[in-house]
């Protein structure tokens, strides 16, 4: 996976780049490098999950990376672990946001911003 908002006018960017993997029904891993875009902004980047559920119902996970004034700096690494109890998942996708000091998740880039559905095979 490779996704990043497009950039805000008069802002940088900011890019998450990894891979999804699922252990099981109800898990996956993953490791996420995550790029905080030049030219300097004072904003971040960060990156959450999205999860879709056999049953229908969708959940996202806390930020699971962040960065701030780190522009030109390279990447971050995060790597961890995404459970979903009781229900199976169906499927997950990465999705990046712009971040300031006060808040992990800003600003949504809907278009670019959203990785595709990455399927769970033991679904």
């Amino acid at each position: 996976m490779v996704v990043g908002p497009s950039p805000l006018a008069n802002y940088g960017n900011g890019q998450a780049q990894g891979n999804i993997a699922f252990q099981g029904p109800k898990s996956f891993a993953y490791d996420t490098y995550l790029y905080d875009i030049c030219p300097a902004d004072n904003l971040g980047v960060s990156f959450y999950f999205n999860a879709m559920r056999t049953d229908g119902w969708s959940f996202i996970t806390d930020n699971k990376g962040r960065t701030t004034h780190l522009c030109g700096q390279g990447f971050n690494n995060y790597a961890g672990n995404v459970w979903s109890t009781p229900q199976v998942m169906q499927r997950a996708r990465v999705v990046v946001c712009w971040a300031n000091n006060a808040e992990p998740c800003w600003a949504i880039d809907s278009t670019n911003g959203i990785g595709n559905w990455k399927w769970n095979p033991y679904r």
